[in-house]
């Protein structure tokens, strides 16, 4: 993971252990943390600080994926009448109306915040 693929809001891992961060400033001097829950601020300019959380369908349902079990891909309907949907078999790739694999693979929980924010222009929530 680069310093260069995170925007305020993504959801990254403290070092090895499962304690789920959300990016809450980027500046000159790296980028701070704090608790998704808000218990806590952890600032590093020290990337490897940091560990990327991979995609997995426990993710894609907190997102509102709904797996579509006739192609076996995942969907999100969007607000906007058009559907994100891929296949997490190797990472989440993204396929066009006709089956086409387009773009790069996502395996991690930033990029598919990153890709929905650069489609749709708003934050991809979790499900509450």
């Amino acid at each position: 993971m680069k310093e260069t693929e995170l925007r305020i809001g993504n959801f990254i891992y403290y070092r090895d252990k499962e304690i789920l961060l959300e990016v809450s400033n980027l500046g000159s001097k790296g980028f701070e943390t704090i608790g998704y829950e808000g218990t806590f601020v952890y600032g590093s300019d020290d990337i490897e600080e940091y560990n990327p959380i991979h995609l997995t369908k426990e993710w894609l349902l907190e997102y509102g994926f709904y797996e579509n079990r006739s192609n076996n891909s995942w969907q999100l309907d969007t607000k906007y009448g058009f559907t994100i949907w891929g296949r997490i078999d190797k990472g989440f790739n993204i396929y066009d109306e006709y089956d086409n694999e387009i773009g790069n693979t996502i395996e991690y929980v930033h990029q598919l915040q990153n890709l929905y924010f650069s489609l749709i222009g708003t934050e991809l929530v979790l499900n509450a």
